[in-house]
Protein backbone atom coordinates (compact mmCIF):
# COMPACT_ATOMS: atom_id res chain seq x y z
CA UNK A 1 0.00 0.00 0.00
CA UNK A 2 2.94 2.04 1.21
CA UNK A 3 4.42 1.40 -2.62
CA UNK A 4 1.08 2.48 -4.21
CA UNK A 5 1.03 5.77 -2.82
CA UNK A 6 4.83 6.48 -3.07
CA UNK A 7 4.39 5.80 -6.84
CA UNK A 8 1.10 8.35 -6.62
CA UNK A 9 2.39 10.98 -5.23
CA UNK A 10 4.31 12.47 -8.44
CA UNK A 11 1.17 11.89 -9.98
CA UNK A 12 -1.59 13.18 -7.25
CA UNK A 13 0.83 16.62 -6.76
CA UNK A 14 0.63 16.99 -10.96
CA UNK A 15 -3.12 16.79 -10.23
CA UNK A 16 -3.30 19.08 -7.41
CA UNK A 17 -0.87 22.04 -9.22
CA UNK A 18 -3.43 21.57 -12.40
CA UNK A 19 -6.50 21.75 -10.44
CA UNK A 20 -5.33 24.71 -8.86
CA UNK A 21 -4.40 26.65 -12.20
CA UNK A 22 -7.57 28.99 -14.24
CA UNK A 23 -9.51 27.12 -17.18
CA UNK A 24 -7.04 28.89 -19.74
CA UNK A 25 -3.90 28.06 -18.45
CA UNK A 26 -4.75 24.40 -17.31
CA UNK A 27 -5.67 23.98 -21.63
CA UNK A 28 -2.22 25.87 -22.28
CA UNK A 29 0.00 23.79 -19.93
CA UNK A 30 -2.15 20.53 -21.00
CA UNK A 31 -1.70 21.51 -24.63
CA UNK A 32 2.17 22.23 -23.85
CA UNK A 33 3.17 18.56 -22.54
CA UNK A 34 1.49 17.03 -25.01
CA UNK A 35 2.57 18.66 -27.90
CA UNK A 36 6.32 17.95 -26.31
CA UNK A 37 5.42 14.29 -26.75
CA UNK A 38 4.54 14.13 -30.20
CA UNK A 39 7.37 12.47 -32.53
CA UNK A 40 9.28 10.94 -29.81
CA UNK A 41 9.52 6.93 -29.37
CA UNK A 42 9.31 6.19 -25.80
CA UNK A 43 11.71 3.08 -24.37
CA UNK A 44 9.56 0.06 -25.37
CA UNK A 45 7.33 1.06 -27.33
CA UNK A 46 7.18 -0.67 -31.30
CA UNK A 47 8.70 1.23 -33.77
CA UNK A 48 9.27 0.35 -37.77
CA UNK A 49 12.42 -0.20 -39.48
CA UNK A 50 12.40 2.58 -42.47
CA UNK A 51 15.50 2.73 -45.02
CA UNK A 52 15.28 4.87 -48.31
CA UNK A 53 17.29 3.72 -51.78
CA UNK A 54 17.62 6.17 -55.11
CA UNK A 55 17.55 4.58 -58.35
CA UNK A 56 17.60 6.48 -61.09
CA UNK A 57 14.73 8.97 -61.05
CA UNK A 58 12.49 6.64 -58.45
CA UNK A 59 13.11 6.39 -54.62
CA UNK A 60 11.75 3.69 -52.81
CA UNK A 61 11.31 3.97 -48.97
CA UNK A 62 10.80 0.70 -47.69
CA UNK A 63 8.62 -0.16 -44.00
CA UNK A 64 9.41 -2.77 -41.87
CA UNK A 65 6.32 -3.11 -39.36
CA UNK A 66 7.20 -5.14 -36.23
CA UNK A 67 4.94 -8.21 -36.02
CA UNK A 68 2.00 -8.68 -34.82
CA UNK A 69 1.53 -4.83 -35.29
CA UNK A 70 -0.15 -2.79 -38.08
CA UNK A 71 0.25 0.42 -39.64
CA UNK A 72 -2.26 2.21 -40.98
CA UNK A 73 -2.66 3.22 -44.86
CA UNK A 74 -5.61 5.62 -45.11
CA UNK A 75 -7.69 7.63 -42.52
CA UNK A 76 -10.47 4.94 -42.63
CA UNK A 77 -14.07 5.78 -43.28
CA UNK A 78 -14.41 8.02 -40.41
CA UNK A 79 -11.43 9.58 -40.93
CA UNK A 80 -9.24 8.96 -37.04
CA UNK A 81 -6.49 7.17 -38.26
CA UNK A 82 -2.86 8.57 -38.85
CA UNK A 83 -1.69 6.84 -42.33
CA UNK A 84 2.13 6.62 -42.92
CA UNK A 85 2.91 10.14 -44.67
CA UNK A 86 6.05 11.83 -45.92
CA UNK A 87 6.69 15.31 -45.50
CA UNK A 88 8.99 17.05 -48.51
CA UNK A 89 9.02 20.48 -47.22
CA UNK A 90 12.30 20.52 -45.80
CA UNK A 91 13.34 19.32 -49.43
CA UNK A 92 11.41 21.69 -51.11
CA UNK A 93 12.62 24.31 -48.71
CA UNK A 94 16.13 23.90 -49.02
CA UNK A 95 15.94 23.67 -52.94
CA UNK A 96 16.54 19.38 -53.64
CA UNK A 97 12.87 19.67 -54.50
CA UNK A 98 10.77 21.69 -56.93
CA UNK A 99 7.85 20.06 -55.88
CA UNK A 100 6.63 16.41 -54.27
CA UNK A 101 7.92 13.65 -56.06
CA UNK A 102 4.72 11.50 -57.74
CA UNK A 103 3.98 8.21 -55.70
CA UNK A 104 3.67 5.78 -58.28
CA UNK A 105 3.22 2.52 -56.17
CA UNK A 106 2.04 1.89 -52.81
CA UNK A 107 1.77 -1.17 -50.56
CA UNK A 108 -1.93 -2.64 -51.19
CA UNK A 109 -2.23 -3.26 -47.12
CA UNK A 110 -5.10 -5.27 -46.46
CA UNK A 111 -8.74 -3.88 -45.49
CA UNK A 112 -9.11 -4.31 -41.05
CA UNK A 113 -12.81 -4.74 -41.05
CA UNK A 114 -13.29 -3.72 -37.22
CA UNK A 115 -11.24 -0.42 -37.99
CA UNK A 116 -12.73 -0.33 -41.49
CA UNK A 117 -9.29 0.93 -42.79
CA UNK A 118 -6.31 -0.03 -44.88
CA UNK A 119 -3.86 -1.48 -43.14
CA UNK A 120 0.23 -2.17 -43.38
CA UNK A 121 1.80 -5.65 -41.91
CA UNK A 122 5.07 -6.90 -42.37
CA UNK A 123 6.72 -5.07 -44.82
CA UNK A 124 5.75 -2.29 -47.63
CA UNK A 125 7.27 0.04 -50.34
CA UNK A 126 6.29 3.30 -51.09
CA UNK A 127 8.16 4.13 -54.77
CA UNK A 128 7.94 7.78 -55.96
CA UNK A 129 9.19 8.78 -59.05
CA UNK A 130 10.41 13.05 -60.27
CA UNK A 131 13.48 13.96 -62.00
CA UNK A 132 14.98 15.40 -58.98
CA UNK A 133 15.19 12.34 -57.04
CA UNK A 134 19.23 11.73 -57.88
CA UNK A 135 19.91 14.76 -55.94
CA UNK A 136 18.90 13.78 -52.98
CA UNK A 137 21.32 11.10 -52.17
CA UNK A 138 22.32 11.79 -48.58
CA UNK A 139 19.62 13.88 -47.46
CA UNK A 140 16.63 12.62 -45.63
CA UNK A 141 12.91 12.65 -45.54
CA UNK A 142 10.68 12.68 -42.95
CA UNK A 143 8.04 9.81 -42.63
CA UNK A 144 5.27 10.22 -40.11
CA UNK A 145 3.75 6.41 -38.88
CA UNK A 146 1.65 5.16 -35.80
CA UNK A 147 2.21 1.29 -35.10
CA UNK A 148 -0.83 -0.08 -33.42
CA UNK A 149 -0.52 -3.72 -31.77
CA UNK A 150 -2.77 -6.06 -33.14
CA UNK A 151 -2.62 -8.32 -29.63
CA UNK A 152 -3.32 -5.62 -26.90
CA UNK A 153 -5.59 -3.33 -29.71
CA UNK A 154 -4.04 -0.29 -28.82
CA UNK A 155 -1.91 2.40 -30.87
CA UNK A 156 1.29 4.07 -29.53
CA UNK A 157 2.46 7.89 -30.11
CA UNK A 158 2.77 8.95 -33.57
CA UNK A 159 6.12 9.08 -34.51
CA UNK A 160 8.47 11.04 -37.45
CA UNK A 161 11.94 9.88 -38.15
CA UNK A 162 14.08 11.43 -40.33
CA UNK A 163 15.10 8.43 -42.75
CA UNK A 164 18.12 8.80 -44.69
CA UNK A 165 18.42 8.74 -48.25
CA UNK A 166 21.32 6.23 -49.78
Amino acid sequence: MFVLIKKAFPVISWICFIDSMKSVTKLFFLILIFSCSAGVVYPGEPEAIMNATVNGNKLSIRIVIPPQHHAYLDKGKEGNYIPVSFNWAALIKDGSLKKEPTMISAPKGEFEKVASAKVLRGEGIFIFESVEIPSLKGKSIKVKSQICDDIKGVCYRPSIKDVKIQ
